[in-house]
């Protein structure tokens, strides 16, 4: 995991440690200019701003004891290392943090901290968790796709939402309608698998791919009620999973980028391309949402169905200000994403791992079909 660190009571101090540190250069300039001539000017800006760089992550490195991450530039940080390895990027991570647990870096202007050190994570997401914001500049990178969902927002709305999230969840209706879902989804995993091997002693197959069709339309069901219908023999392409995908890696990639928001400005390159997508997903989305809200208000709330949007239909009748459209559209999709790649990537390593270890594979088939003969799932 990683985190943007930033201490605002520090940022104070830097700035008055380096207002006084160009007062003093400012003394010796007049001497210089005489000497220098207008040269002066482009010299001591340019080593003036070299020595305020230094200085500051000098001062930022010495109060954390971290060495042995990826080597950062002036002004570019890590970015050219991070390019180059970019296909591998969590290889590249955990070659460093094989070396040590704890490293950061600077990537486009931010202190980034890495760790894989358990007593760390758990401080992060459990003792001071308060103190770990995602900040407006993540907010911003994220917010096209992600909105102010859960996954993108902090203090009293990230609160809100789990709350809200979180009775849902626990609610006796929605564990059944998912445990109903997702066994639905894993025969229809089965039985696509089936008809790709047909009368074949074997086939290569992406199983990453399915597990993504898989996850996605189960989820897609949960939250919105609806079969996307991406996982089939023909693995169609459906315009609102593609849109999904692209959207996601695109906001991404605006980490890594420097100019992101002229080109959004400009609506050019890939931020153009994020504006397609977006409007993909809106459309799906909002089309739903009134749907649902018209079927619900029919049939005068009395007849709700198990989807998480349904759930939050019925309440925003008693907190219309709260699950408003753009809300609802925000919440769903970042539930879209949480059930999504966590579950597939899982279930990849999971058979990635089996297939190395052929005594694990034997003995975990044999528990499958005793547990299939026990439940008659």
């Amino acid at each position: 995991m990683f985190v943007f660190l930033s201490n605002p009571s520090h940022s104070r101090i830097h700035i008055l440690q380096i207002t006084c540190y160009c007062a003093a250069i400012s003394v010796g300039f007049r001497t210089i200019m005489s000497v220098l001539g207008p040269w002066a000017w482009a010299i001591a800006a340019t080593f003036g701003t070299l020595g305020i760089w230094i200085w500051i992550v000098k001062g930022k490195r010495s109060s954390v004891q971290i060495t042995q991450g990826p080597r950062s530039w002036p002004l570019l940080g890590s970015i050219l290392e991070l390019s180059a390895n970019f296909g591998r990027l969590y290889d590249w991570l955990t070659d460093y943090a094989m070396v040590v647990a704890t490293f950061d870096t600077y990537l486009m202007g931010f202190r980034v901290l890495f760790t894989v050190d358990p007593a760390n994570v758990e401080y992060i997401l459990k003792t001071n968790f308060s103190n770990y914001v995602k900040g407006p500049a993540a907010h911003e990178v994220q917010y096209d796709l992600l909105g102010d969902g859960i996954f993108n927002s902090d203090g009293e709305m990230w609160r809100l939402q789990r709350k809200s999230a979180s009775l849902e969840f626990s609610s006796k209706m929605l564990r059944i309608h998912s445990t109903e879902t997702f066994r639905k989804y894993a025969v229809k995993l089965a039985t696509v698998l089936q008809e790709q091997l047909g009368q074949k002693d074997s086939v290569v197959v992406n199983m990453q791919d399915m597990f993504m069709r898989m996850t996605f339309d189960s989820i897609c069901e949960l939250s919105f009620g609806v079969e996307i219908a991406s996982l089939s023999c023909s693995l169609p392409n459906v315009p609102f999973a593609s849109a999904f995908d692209r959207s996601n890696a695109l906001c991404a990639s605006r980490y890594f980028d420097p100019l992101w928001k002229l080109k959004k400005r400009l609506n050019l390159g890939s931020e153009a391309k994020l504006v397609q997508d977006v409007r993909v997903l809106d459309d799906f989305t909002y089309d739903l949402i009134r749907k649902r809200r018209n079927f619900i208000q029919q049939n005068a709330y009395k007849e709700v169905k198990s989807d998480l949007l349904s759930r939050f239909l019925f309440m925003a009748k008693e907190n219309p200000e709260i699950y408003n459209d753009k809300k609802l559209r925000d919440a769903i999709l970042n539930f879209v994403i949480a059930g999504r790649d966590t579950t597939a990537v899982t279930l990849s390593w999971l058979f990635w791992l089996l297939s190395k270890k052929s005594r694990s594979r034997t003995q975990n088939s044999e528990r499958v079909r005793g547990d299939r003969s026990a439940t008659g799932f």
